[in-house]
């Protein structure tokens, strides 16, 4: 027997311009935000704040956007078959060991591990409910180029800088994170 979880959606504050007016005949998603008339955004502004998100680095999700529509959308699209590549951006906070299965057990700062590392929206960020861990592989050119760039074994200096990666939306230390990440920007530090 399985037991549905409480989705958190954001605050009104987090809420995104793009949302549009609610559609007669729609269903409200329960606990989401009032968008400017007041009223909850739709599960159809949902689906369209997903659907025009993340397709390149200008439009990323951010990791609370992506932590809070991604797993909504893909309840409602019945896992978007075929839609799993974005870009996210986040400031790189830490890592979770070689043989840790969960993003529990991340550690904030510098690592000697090059397989994965781990965002958020804030670089003093410590708890791992509000991060997104990324994996680092090597199973392409682009991949390992990737891995090679940001992981903080080889470059203890990308702790809490800001970075952009691209891809994809898989299940990942017990969540859902960004596996095979094979496209990425480190943005200067003024960004």
């Amino acid at each position: 027997m399985t037991s549905c979880e409480k989705l958190e959606i954001p605050t009104p504050d987090d809420t995104p311009d793009t949302e549009t007016e609610n559609q007669q005949g729609s269903s409200n998603i329960e606990g989401t935000p009032e968008n400017d008339s007041g009223e909850s955004p739709t599960i159809n502004d949902t689906i369209a704040y997903v659907q025009s998100h993340g397709d390149t680095p200008e439009t990323s999700f951010s990791v609370s956007d992506f932590k809070t529509y991604i797993p909504t959308y893909l309840s409602l699209t019945q896992g978007a078959i075929g839609w799993h590549n974005v870009y996210v951006t986040g400031y790189i906070v830490g890592y979770t060991p070689k043989n840790a299965h969960s993003i529990e057990k991340t550690v904030f700062g510098i690592s000697n591990v090059e397989s994965n590392i781990v965002i958020a929206d804030s670089p003093q960020e410590t708890h791992y409910n509000n991060c997104i861990a990324i994996e680092l592989t090597k199973s392409s050119t682009k991949s390992t180029e990737t891995r090679n760039a940001l992981n903080l074994s080889s470059n203890p200096q990308n702790l809490h800088r800001k970075v952009t990666i691209f891809g994809n939306i898989e299940p990942y230390k017990k969540t859902l994170g960004i596996k095979n990440a094979r496209k990425h920007i480190i943005h200067k530090v003024s960004d």
